[in-house]
């Protein structure tokens, strides 16, 4: 009986724990960027000179209260396909934010090597879907400090720094190989890039882009233009379900 009593008390407990969990809010699922576990994403590469393009898997999502934690591996054909984890912090209030990455190298042309260590970020990767309104804007700055290995072996450091200001700018329909998607958002970025280089500059190197970003519900980045360079998305799986 005593043993019978235990036992229905802690199934109750896993059930209603199980119960609980499944009901918990996912504050990373984004209309625009469905954050949920075992979500893919395939692009292409045409944004480089060799075509290698990128993936995009969700690893875990974790929510405590109001907060939801994600962490997204990121695989790069330029980096040999070894995941890069992207931590991500979300809320109802705030949207999408990075919270940190993890150092990483990047080869070069002609044998160089670029190291990089992040430093900090600020502001929104995307915030509230009731806030990307017409006219709204919202920054993203990313801090970076490391080296470059030229061709010959000689190390620099280096500093930089990418601030990027988004920009809705309303519906469009886009076609790429993954489909056809109707009514999607729209977002014009503007972005400064900043190098330090060594100790050669004393006034930091400034360079500016412009890039747009297409976003459809529920599916997430099906297209973006970067200068004259066009990524597309190949394929997608979103699994149903809040986590």
């Amino acid at each position: 009986m005593k043993r019978g009593l235990i036992a229905f008390c802690l199934g109750a407990m896993l059930w209603l724990g199980g119960a609980s969990l499944a009901r918990s809010e996912n504050y990373c699922r984004h209309p625009l960027l469905p954050v949920v576990v075992g979500a893919q994403w395939f692009y292409s590469g045409e944004w480089n000179a060799e075509e290698e393009g990128f993936a995009l898997t969700v690893q875990s999502v974790f929510t405590r209260g109001s907060v939801t934690n994600a962490i997204l591996n990121l695989a790069l054909d330029v980096l040999g396909g070894a995941p890069l984890p992207v931590p991500l912090y979300c809320t109802s209030a705030e949207g999408i934010r990075l919270v940190e990455l993890n150092s990483f190298a990047v080869p070069l042309p002609g044998g160089a090597m670029l190291s990089l260590q992040f430093r900090e970020t600020s502001g929104v990767i995307l915030p509230p879907m009731n806030q990307i309104t017409s006219g709204a804007s919202w920054p993203f700055v990313l801090d970076f400090q490391g080296t470059l290995k030229s061709e010959k072996g000689k190390i620099f450091n280096i500093a930089l720094r990418m601030e990027i200001m988004s920009r809705f700018a309303g519906l469009t329909d886009v076609v790429v190989p993954a489909g056809s998607f109707s009514n999607v958002y729209k977002i014009n970025q503007d972005v400064l890039l900043t190098l330090s280089f060594g100790e050669r500059f004393s006034v930091p190197k400034k360079f500016k882009a412009n890039r747009v970003w297409y976003l459809a519900e529920n599916v997430g980045m099906v297209a973006a233009d970067f200068e004259e360079a066009r990524t597309e998305l190949i394929r997608v799986s979103v699994p149903v379900g809040t986590q």
